[in-house]
């Protein structure tokens, strides 16, 4: 994405994303802003490039941390092979567990008790 001024105005900005995701394909979509002063323009373009710098970053992190588990994946496939590999234990979430366990102790309670008021109303009704 690139923000850039709109109408040669130092108050306007314009830029290009993909920000439909109404039919599950994203669309590029123009958006724009206009401020009030040139100060709240420059913060916001400061402010724009910085989310757009963190979001870069986050992405190259996620991408390289996917890239180490497929290595992973084909460094264990070839490990399996060698005798004197230990087996890694995967340990189950303590709280995927912890809500197994609330889970079923839960148990569904019938009440078939009639409150005075209904009592009342049948007898007034015959």
């Amino acid at each position: 994405m690139e923000l850039k001024p709109n109408s040669s105005s130092d108050r306007a900005w314009v830029w290009n994303t993909l920000a439909d995701f109404a039919d599950e394909e994203p669309k590029p979509e123009l958006l724009a802003i206009k401020f009030a002063n040139a100060e709240n323009a420059q913060k916001f373009k400061e402010a724009f490039n910085e989310a757009k710098n963190i979001a870069s970053k986050f992405l190259k992190k996620q991408k390289e941390a996917e890239e180490n588990e497929s290595e992973d994946d084909s460094s264990s496939s070839e490990d399996d092979s060698d005798a004197n590999t230990t087996p890694v234990k995967e340990t189950p979430s303590k709280t995927g567990d912890e809500v197994a366990d609330k889970l079923s102790n839960l148990t569904v309670k019938e009440e078939n008790q009639t409150s005075p008021s209904k009592e009342e109303s049948k007898e007034t009704a015959k």
